[in-house]
């Protein structure tokens, strides 16, 4: 029986992606974008956004790179070290709300793009309260933020912009897309003082073969049409970069980790020995890490379970707990914030299975050229190879090469849960 990859349980894929319509368009084919904007020479970006890492393969050929204000410096570094014509280069920056009102654009000759990254529930780092007390970007927050962008682009600092918003796949986006646009327009009109085309051209979201929402997601809709954010970002000619995350490594999470999870179990067994039973919440029995390890499974499977875990259940458990079992839960709260730095490596070894199961469905499907290529890279040339993506964004570079020389692009379609 065919294996299906969804990221959660609510997720609805359709068939607009998996009919492939868009390849026979040229108006919305990835090689239209390519040949009318000429800005990629590959298919593949450099995500710097954490660390800058083999800077020395820079030459292979990628000229797009995602950098933050922690990376800035030594992408630009990088790139003067590279002997490549600073100008054949385009750095997306990813920038918050309060980092764009700090933000200077670069004095010597950089092509560099801003990417708004807007915070919809939580700051910086890890909330300890219930996330109604972190709402601290508000749709004002936004505007400003596109204004301030508008205004750059108007002033000549920079080309264009784009949107860095995570939330965007979801089924149901606090902003979807579309809005997002209107907000630009907006602001264009404000910044121009006439209707004006936003200089919004660019959008960033992640991407994996265990969350193609990008595709699929109808969450946002074009001239009355409901569709994906990736057709939205095809049909107007925005270049989209999908970010990878979630790939297949063989290299199992640091014994660290799995210590910070083994020591949160006891804390809990613990704990509920002190209470005698595990407590519930309106009715519900709260999140317990030692009752899903007990049937086997991995209390987060995938690095998107992981997020919305952060999210929404560990302010709940932080609230319950120091709220009503402060003295006794001492132990247990301790072993909770000890173990969310290591949230996200846990996530990634227990999504593995998944990942390996989705390559090996997928391996009859690929060319020939492919089955040589290990699984992080047959993950990568699919993701790459995806219609209307402009780029895929990793960490390290790929040999672009078994991807070029195809004729025709493996369909994923199969992958996908028809309605």
């Amino acid at each position: 029986m065919p294996i299906t990859i969804r990221a959660t349980e609510d997720v609805s894929p359709t068939q607009t992606y998996a009919h492939s319509q868009w390849q026979h368009n040229p108006a919305i084919s990835p090689d239209y974008w390519h040949e009318s904007q000429g800005h990629t020479h590959s298919r593949i970006a450099l995500n710097w956004q954490t660390e800058v890492t083999q800077p020395e393969l820079l030459a292979q050929g990628t000229n797009l790179l995602l950098t933050t204000p922690a990376t800035l410096s030594q992408a630009q570094a990088a790139i003067t070290t590279s002997g490549i014509p600073t100008a054949s280069f385009i750095l997306l920056h990813s920038l918050t709300a309060p980092q764009l009102e700090r933000f200077t654009p670069p004095a010597h000759q950089i092509n560099l793009i801003p990417l708004y990254l807007p915070t919809h529930s939580h700051p910086e780092g890890t909330p300890t309260s219930p996330p109604n007390k972190y709402q601290i970007n508000t749709k004002s927050t936004h505007e400003n933020a596109l204004k301030m962008l508008e205004e750059l682009t108007h002033q000549g600092h920079i080309s264009s912009y784009g949107l860095a918003d995570n939330n965007i796949i979801n089924q149901n986006p606090e902003i979807p897309l579309h809005e997002w646009l209107e907000m630009a327009a907006t602001a264009a009109s404000h910044v121009h003082g006439r209707q004006k085309r936003p200089a919004l051209r660019w959008l960033a979201a992640p991407l994996s073969l265990l969350n193609l929402n990008l595709l699929t997601s109808q969450n946002t809709q074009h001239k009355q049409q409901v569709v994906s954010p990736l057709e939205l970002a095809a049909r107007l000619h925005l270049a989209t970069i999908g970010v990878a995350e979630t790939m297949p490594n063989p290299t199992p999470p640091p014994p660290v980790a799995l210590q910070a999870l083994t020591h949160f179990a006891q804390a809990e067994q613990q704990l509920s020995h002190t209470l005698g039973g595990w407590p519930t919440a309106n009715g519900q029995p709260l999140f317990s890490a030692l009752a899903i390890l007990g049937q086997g499974q991995a209390p987060w499977p995938t690095p998107q379970h992981w997020q919305g875990w952060q999210q929404h259940v560990f302010p709940i458990l932080n609230n319950y707990f120091t709220t009503h079992h402060a003295p006794q839960a001492t132990a247990y709260l301790a072993a909770l914030t000890a173990l969310i730095p290591h949230g996200p490596a846990l996530a990634t070894a227990a999504a593995q299975p998944l990942l390996h199961a989705a390559i090996q469905q997928l391996s009859p499907h690929f060319p020939n050229t492919w089955h040589a290529e290990s699984a992080a890279t047959q993950a990568a040339l699919l993701l790459s190879s995806l219609p209307a993506l402009t780029a895929l964004a990793l960490t390290s570079p790929l040999n672009i090469n078994p991807l070029q020389v195809l004729a025709k692009h493996p369909n994923p379609s199969f992958l996908l849960q028809t309605p």
